[in-house]
């Protein structure tokens, strides 16, 4: 059995590590170079890193306390869709980005904030949280659609424009 290797391929500014087999080729046919330790560390230490829209999206809130959401949720002018989640949970995971795409992809006609029921368990409780993900529409400061689970994109984007009133 031929031995494992680490290898690494660059394409657009990405770096790609991975475990493989040293006769493993990328789809263009090129051979994955082998990396060595050093090599690495140069280039990260070189690396310019990009944030992610979740970081980076002024309409993507991540809620701290009860004060925090009653700012910025209850007295938004904007339609707010509110994801409570927590880190260990499964649809939680899935769910999460595929609201940021969505929200970021509305550009500023609604904000989605992001409440981690461990860290905010009376926030959770206040709004009738039983199962997470629980997913609210909150306008003028009103509760006014609400799904939990995991749903579908066209759910997700039929849920997201009824909160904006499209």
């Amino acid at each position: 059995m031929a031995s494992r290797q680490v290898w690494r391929a660059v394409r657009n500014g990405k770096c790609f590590v991975s475990i493989c087999q040293r006769s493993s080729l990328l789809t263009t046919g090129h051979r994955i170079q082998p990396i060595h330790r050093h090599t690495l560390f140069r280039q990260v230490a070189a690396a310019k890193f990009h944030t992610t829209t979740s970081c980076s999206n002024e309409h993507i809130i991540t809620i701290q306390d009860e004060e925090d959401f009653n700012d910025r949720v209850l007295k938004n002018d904007l339609p707010v869709i509110v994801d409570f989640h927590a880190h260990w949970c499964g649809p939680c995971k899935l769910l999460g980005p595929r609201l940021e795409s969505m929200i970021a992809g509305k550009s500023g006609t609604v904000i989605l904030a992001k409440v981690d029921i461990d860290e905010n368990s009376d926030l959770a409780i206040e709004h009738g949280v039983e199962a997470i993900p629980t997913v609210l529409a909150v306008k003028n400061g009103k509760v006014v659609d609400k799904f939990i689970g995991l749903r579908d994109d066209v759910a997700i984007e039929s849920f997201v424009n009824s909160a904006i009133g499209k």
